[in-house]
């Protein structure tokens, strides 16, 4: 009789952090908890990404590009499954856990400039530049949000930048990463267009986003 070979997440206590984050997801969906789930997952999120940011850099990485391709799905879920709310915290989980690199970014950036960082200097200035304007012109959650979405990519870029050394292991990782993230969403994308489950539909209809098409099968 062959024995099952057992499978080794390791490290462990990295990997027990990531479960704990994927199990506190998927049992408050199934208890339809997204009161809860709003306000926990972004906290929850935020620790197991610092914690893998402090102790487990690669796995911060890993971590971090799976709540990007995977978290505006749980939105859906965690709405189907209690209420429709717009916008939703939950969409904020990746951006936070990104936004644990703003500690390399404050500690390197003004010593960057020697170093080669100029581009990620003008960008930022550029975006804070942008944010003030947006604050005179606008409302200060829009600037905020902007501010959020524009100055996130430049923070994980010069993470990145910094830590040019590691490189080999974090391109590992990504090239690792973005393959699943790629096989995972594209079957999903492909079960959606034909079969257009009911928290897509349920998602399209409240977010009268009519540019994505229509909430039946083969309507997306």
């Amino acid at each position: 009789m062959t024995k099952g070979i057992p499978i080794k997440l390791e490290p462990a206590p990295a990997w027990a952090a990531i479960l704990l984050f994927v199990v506190i997801t998927i049992l408050g969906i199934i208890a339809g908890a997204g009161s809860i789930l709003r306000i926990l997952l972004p906290v929850v999120g935020f620790a197991v990404g610092l914690f893998l940011y402090r102790r487990y850099p690669v796995l911060y990485l890993g971590f971090m590009w799976w709540l990007w391709f995977l978290m505006p799905l749980v939105r859906r879920l965690i709405d189907y499954r209690s209420n429709w709310v717009n916008p939703s915290p939950v969409l904020l989980v990746a951006p936070v856990v990104t936004w644990i690199t703003v500690d390399t970014f404050v500690k390197y950036l003004p010593r960057a400039y020697k170093q080669g960082g100029l581009p990620f200097i003008l960008g930022f200035t550029s975006i804070l530049y942008g944010f003030i304007i947006g604050l005179i012109k606008s409302t200060p959650i829009f600037a905020i949000r902007a501010l959020i979405d524009w100055l996130t990519p430049i923070l994980l870029g010069f993470y990145l930048f910094i830590n040019w050394r590691d490189y080999p292991r974090y391109r590992q990782n990504i090239q690792r990463t973005f393959l699943w993230g790629v096989l995972v969403m594209g079957v999903y994308g492909l079960v959606q267009y034909v079969i257009a489950p009911e928290w897509d539909r349920f998602w399209l209809i409240n977010a009268r986003m009519f540019s994505m098409g229509n909430p039946e099968p083969f309507g997306i």
